[in-house]
């Protein structure tokens, strides 16, 4: 029993911080945003120059002639900086990228409705309008995308958040019931 109350109140501590994560992407978005730009810049810039010194360092004249660590350096500051000095940087490409697969999604499942209704199917209508729908949805996230990043972010955090209130719940039935049982076998 004293094992399992171990694991209780870990898991209890997991639960809350998951919480309280979700919780910060839920109400903070764009905090939460800027700080994963700054994040992965500082590494994309300490990768870049480690890299750099790695080819700068490096005696060898063949190896170096073949090696692509300046470029990789390069690319890896430059990146580092863009997304340390414009953080909303990441937050548009990705729901843009998004966006863009969503369209091409919503296109194609366009097109396969007008088909079925071409040959007088039904089901043409459900999957008419969820395309148009998806196709909405993804124009809004190519022309918006940082609002789109914002709500992705709090759609994240209230997953996150029920996530831990579910597995909390689930180890507060499992150690009632746990006792029960401990009860009952002591009998």
């Amino acid at each position: 029993m004293k094992r399992f109350n171990k694991i209780f109140y870990s898991t209890l501590a997991s639960s809350v911080i998951f919480f309280c994560f979700g919780l910060i992407l839920f109400l903070k978005p764009e905090m939460t945003i800027n700080s994963i730009s700054y994040l992965l810049g500082g590494i994309l810039i300490i990768v870049g120059f480690i890299n750099f010194v790695k080819y700068v360092l490096d005696n060898d004249k063949v190896v170096r002639s073949f090696d692509i660590d300046l470029v990789y350096g390069i690319i890896g500051m430059v990146a580092g900086m863009v997304l340390i000095l414009n953080p909303t940087a990441i937050a548009t490409i990705i729901p843009f990228i998004l966006g863009m697969i969503i369209v091409i999604g919503s296109a194609i499942k366009l097109q396969y409705s007008l088909v079925l209704k071409q040959y007088e199917r039904s089901s043409w209508k459900p999957i008419f309008v969820i395309a148009i729908i998806s196709l909405v949805w993804g124009i809004i996230l190519m022309f918006n995308p940082f609002q789109g990043a914002v709500v992705i972010t709090k759609m994240i955090g209230i997953f996150v958040m029920v996530y831990a209130i579910l597995e909390f719940s689930e180890v507060f039935f499992f150690k009632k019931n746990l006792k029960m049982l401990h009860d009952e076998l002591e009998k």
